[in-house]
């Protein structure tokens, strides 16, 4: 099948796992989480009790038009360990979208995880395995330039989250935010 022609409008990343994060509970185990930023998209895989590496295989569709703006921004995965009152930072990496702009097929990517801002730390905190592509979908190539124009006069914020949780109760599952 032939791949649509047109620049790249949609960013999928699939956060696969987590492996060795820090213990931060009780009994030597995390419940850990990660949340996957990118311009002005957000969205957060769901809490895996109990352990410290954790297979997620979940999906986050962001429309983003590949243009000179997102040319500087940057994807970050956060991993944290969930808690009642506050969460634990865990690690994080982040990847400028400069170096996906590029890819035919998705990019797996294997990173060790860092302190918050990106500082090495003395040990290992642990690594997160995802992938990421960057590709042009004609179908929201619509909701992207409506997207740019809010943005570019300064709007407020487009929620993208509505369409995927509509589908989440339709029974259609896929790339939602949850």
């Amino acid at each position: 099948e032939e791949a649509p022609a047109g620049p790249p409008n949609l960013l999928t990343v699939v956060v696969k796992r987590c492996e060795d994060v820090m213990a931060a509970d009780r009994g030597g185990t995390s419940d850990p989480y990660c949340a996957v930023t990118c311009m002005d998209f957000a969205f957060k895989t769901r809490v895996l009790p109990k352990r410290t590496t954790a297979h997620w295989q979940e999906a986050f569709d962001m429309p983003i038009a590949m243009s000179d703006d997102s040319m500087g921004a940057t994807l970050t995965l956060t991993v944290y360990d969930k808690d009642l009152l506050f969460d634990d930072h865990l690690g994080e990496v982040s990847v400028p979208l400069s170096t996906l702009a590029n890819t035919a097929a998705p990019l797996s990517v294997a990173r060790d995880l860092l302190r918050k801002g990106g500082q090495s730390a003395s040990g290992t905190l642990g690594r997160i395995v995802f992938s990421a592509h960057w590709r042009h979908d004609p179908d929201v190539a619509a909701q992207v330039a409506g997207h740019a124009r809010v943005r570019a006069r300064g709007g407020v914020r487009v929620d993208m989250a509505s369409d995927s949780e509509e589908d989440d109760a339709e029974g259609g599952g896929g790339a939602g935010g949850g």
